[in-house]
């Protein structure tokens, strides 16, 4: 009897990130983790077109190519993943444009007609290029957002003295939040 496990595309395996991709979700419908395979911002838009990503529960995007313009593409997809509970952005040249792109699709909303990601737990944002206002998106989901339990933005381009306020005020945010238990500055 074989058993299938939740596989990680690495970037010495032949076929493309898309085909690699849609393997791993014949394997498991609700897992998700395709890192460092130069997955671009048109793999991401053909892997949404085709329907392929279903309805996740972990999706690890790391060390792919996917930018700020790969953010925008995932905003759309995210507005349906209502069951999401993990989101690894790590090291995907992320600048404040991605960072607000994703935090809009997880503010809780106002009209009752966009649904958001109302379950995600862990989000990982580490070692991109959020700088001072990325932190300023991050700090009002932290503001709006109750069920994040653990964030990890460590490893950005934060090197001012205005970024600084922000990691604090991240980190104070967090520790008067009851259901935030990691933060990772």
């Amino acid at each position: 009897m074989q058993t299938t496990s939740p596989r990680t595309t690495s970037q010495n395996e032949n076929s493309t990130a898309v085909e690699q991709i849609e393997h791993q979700m014949t394997q498991n419908s609700t897992f998700l983790k395709c890192t460092f395979a130069f997955l671009t911002p048109l793999h991401l838009q053909q892997v949404l077109s085709m329907n392929l990503l279903g309805n996740l529960k972990y999706l690890d995007l790391t060390g792919n190519l996917l930018g700020d313009e790969g953010c925008i593409l995932l905003q759309g997809y995210l507005s349906s993943q209502a069951n999401l509970n993990f989101l690894n952005l790590s090291c995907n040249n992320i600048t404040h444009v991605g960072v607000e792109a994703i935090v809009k699709v997880l503010l809780p909303s106002s009209s009752q007609e966009q649904q958001t990601v109302s379950n995600l737990q862990h989000l990982d944002l580490s070692m991109n290029l959020i700088g001072y206002e990325g932190l300023c998106h991050i700090v009002e989901l932290l503001k709006r957002n109750q069920p994040l339990v653990s964030l990890n933005i460590r490893g950005n381009k934060i090197n001012s003295e205005r970024g600084l306020q922000k990691l604090l005020e991240i980190a104070a945010l967090a520790e008067n939040n009851l259901t935030i238990t990691d933060v990772l500055l």
